[in-house]
């Protein structure tokens, strides 16, 4: 199976296992391998079977679809450039070289022609100054060659550098803060963790967070760790966990939340924020609580009572209902049951 790895251009270092028989390349959106920065004509990159070891075709599309002119095939570790994208294919499982030696590889031809221009150059005017100066007094002629000379080197010396000096390649922090960007998502933080990148924070909403995973998509799963989630999720996490009522929660920013309304109970309810924040994860910095302390609300420990002559109905807050015979108590006496009993029926 091979693997196709792109070295230059707005997808640099992104890499792709190709285990389908054919894909096409393109920017437009129907693309099956889309490369947004891709100036060349549509390509179909071609195997003869899915997962196959032989390097693939690339042919020119006609205007059905169907595979034209072959441009050539994807050596292995041979890389080439289509406009400011460079492609390089290989083994899968092999050990691949850095992309610094593949950009070299590509560069290697044009580092050889690069210093004849300036060499010859130089030779010409060497030979043209020496013609020229057939009476003029020795010191003359010597100093015209020495400087030819010097010249020579010095176009041979630029212009091997020029060559031996390829394109910086993007930094892939760069690449991911600038989809991020261009995609409008604000309030995530790209930093590098080992060989990955991690993107972390909190977003507003579902309809960032759909943008964002739009704008990641390109990078891969390999290259990327998502650590990021939405500040409305966390809003119900916190309001179903608490689940009392006259109370909201709000988030201010900056991965900070609030705690606003009323409550009977503010220390109690600050001690269960503790607990909740320390549940959810480093996203929350932490959750504030504003709350107005209430009155605590009269208990009432018989649900409902109904009496009769001789008869008494008594339902209980559990829901116990109790019937029960009564004679009417002489004055200032208790009667077992009495709803002004110091004690209600079924407790001690």
């Amino acid at each position: 199976m091979k693997q196709l790895r792109i070295l230059t251009g707005q997808h640099a270092g992104v890499q792709l296992r190709l285990t389908r028989q054919h894909y096409r390349i393109a920017s437009d959106d129907e693309a099956d391998l889309q490369i947004t920065d891709w100036t060349q004509p549509p390509l179909l990159l071609m195997f003869e079977e899915e997962g196959s070891d032989v390097s693939p075709a690339l042919h020119l599309i006609d205007d059905q679809g169907q595979p034209a002119d072959l441009l050539g095939r994807l050596q292995d570790f041979l890389p080439r450039r289509f406009g400011d994208v460079v492609l390089c294919a290989g083994p899968d499982a092999a050990a691949w070289p850095s992309d610094l030696t593949l950009m070299d590889a590509l560069m290697r031809p044009a580092r050889q022609d690069g210093a004849l221009p300036g060499a010859a150059t130089a030779a010409a005017g060497a030979a043209g100054s020496n013609s020229r100066s057939t009476h003029r007094p020795r010191w003359m002629i010597s100093a015209v060659v020495a400087g030819a000379a010097l010249l020579a080197a010095m176009s041979a010396v630029l212009s091997t550098q020029t060559a031996a000096s390829p394109t910086p390649r993007p930094d892939p922090m760069e690449q991911v803060a600038g989809a991020l960007r261009q995609a409008g998502v604000q309030g995530l933080v790209v930093r590098r963790v080992d060989q990955r990148l991690v993107v972390e924070g909190l977003l507003a909403g579902s309809a960032e967070m759909a943008r964002t995973r739009a704008a990641l998509q390109p990078f891969g799963e390999q290259q990327l760790l998502h650590r990021y989630a939405s500040a409305a999720d966390i809003v119900r996490q916190i309001g179903d966990a608490l689940n009392r009522p006259g109370l909201q929660v709000e988030y201010r920013g900056q991965g900070v939340f609030a705690v606003v309304g009323e409550s009977a109970d503010p220390t109690g309810l600050r001690d269960e924020v503790r607990r909740i924040s320390a549940d959810i994860g480093p996203l929350v910095r932490r959750i504030d609580v504003s709350v107005e302390q209430t009155l605590p609300t009269a208990r009432v420990r018989m649900g409902a009572m109904l009496g009769g002559d001789g008869l008494r109905y008594v339902q209980t807050a559990d829901g116990t209902k109790h019937l029960s015979l009564w004679t009417p108590p002489e004055d200032g006496a208790a009667v077992p049951g009495d709803p002004s009993s110091s004690s209600p029926i079924g407790e001690p």
